[in-house]
Formats: C-alpha cells, structure tokens, sequence
C-alpha cells in the first residue's frame, strides 16, 4: 500500500468513529488492526502519526527519559506522552 492507501484508511476511520462509548472499544480493536496491517505491509509506515491523524492530534517529537514509551522507542502522540509523564511524576511525589 501506498502513503495516499493509509491517509484514506485514517480518513475512513474518522469519519466512522462511534460516539457512543460502547461501541468505540470494537472500533479502537478494528482501527489497531489495521495499523498493524499497514505496518506488516511497508515498514516505513508511521503508526503513531498515522494513529494521530485520525484522533486530530500531532505525533510527538519530544524525548524524555521518564516517559516510559520514550524507554521503550514506541512513538506516541504528544497527548500520551503528557500523560505518561503526569504519572510519573505523580508517582514520584506519593
């Protein structure tokens, strides 16, 4: 697949995401699935900002050594990596 494959697969899932909250945790598996699809079919493709685009987020760029999916080279977007750095330090001060 192509760059212009994974920005319409991104587009799809958009578009349908479900609102109501019992039906999103099906369509995070599906939207996973086909991340991992893509990513199986051109190692060039960029998960977390694929994933990124389809939440209206922007991939992050940051590194830090206290966030754990920094650790661990996992990209992620700027949202979780805020996150996982407020419970860090969280966890730090209890």
């Amino acid at each position: 697949m192509s760059k212009k494959h994974f920005i319409e697969l991104a587009a799809c899932l958009k578009r349908t995401e479900p609102r109501n909250p019992d039906r999103h945790c099906q369509w995070a598996l599906m939207r996973d699935a086909i991340a991992d699809l893509c990513a199986a079919d051109n190692p060039r493709f960029d998960r977390a900002r694929w994933l990124a685009y389809i939440a209206d987020q922007q991939a992050t760029t940051d590194y830090s050594a206290d966030c754990p999916a920094c650790l661990r080279g996992r990209q992620h977007t700027q949202q979780e990596h805020e996150v996982a750095l407020a419970r860090v330090y969280a966890a730090s001060r209890a």
